[in-house]
């Protein structure tokens, strides 16, 4: 009985014929070390389109198409907000006909401020700018902690709190809440305490008088 040659996968771990792995003359064996299930599923993720961008509606580009073809000498339309707006309203690019973006500089920006925003709380938290969005909604787009619907703080956007020593997200807070507990040091404690300490001087600073 003749044996089949096999080799580990160093993604799904199996063991599997070297039938199923791409070869390459640079490996010892002679096969990459990735089988070729697991290399198809990577190189299908990896041409997913990176842009978060929504496609756009049949309707909207239906839109589009007509602002461009009736839209004066010197203007552009927006292909984001499908405002018609001087040429000068547009970064450059060369690529373009016209050798300006096909969305204006306002909606560039609004863009950029959302991939940077989605970047933070990936990179910061593991959590995605819908799972932030999912979670104000639950708490009824208030603080977790007061319910005010007014975030305040630099940016006037919810704080993501989390857990300091797991890195677990706790909640959506408003900056004075987000603070307060952060000076407290996370300590339930401590926080306890205080607002004991807060009930009885109130409890004593605000009796009924005597007649």
């Amino acid at each position: 009985m003749i044996e089949t040659a096999t080799k580990k996968c160093t993604i799904c771990g199996e063991e599997k014929p070297l039938s199923q792995f791409v070869r390459n003359y640079k490996a010892k064996d002679g096969h990459l070390s990735v089988c070729k299930d697991c290399r198809n599923k990577k190189r299908g993720l990896s041409r997913t389109p990176k842009s978060n961008r929504a496609q756009r509606s049949v309707e909207h580009l239906r839109i589009l198409r007509e602002l461009k073809a009736s839209v004066s000498v010197g203007m552009k339309p927006c292909a984001n907000c499908l405002a018609v707006k001087p040429l000068d309203s547009f970064h450059g690019h060369a690529n373009f006909p016209d050798g300006k973006q096909s969305w204006c500089a306002k909606c560039m920006k609004a863009d950029q401020k959302e991939k940077g925003r989605n970047r933070r709380y990936s990179w910061t938290y593991g959590l995605t700018v819908a799972e932030y969005d999912e979670m104000l909604e639950h708490q009824a787009y208030g603080c977790a902690i007061c319910g005010t619907t007014v975030p305040g703080g630099k940016g006037n956007h919810f704080r993501v709190d989390h857990d300091h020593t797991t890195g677990t997200v706790r909640g959506l807070l408003c900056n004075s809440c987000n603070m307060g507990i952060g000076q407290l040091g996370d300590n339930s404690d401590r926080l306890i305490k205080a607002a004991n300490y807060l009930r009885a001087y109130s409890a004593t600073t605000h009796q009924p008088t005597e007649n």
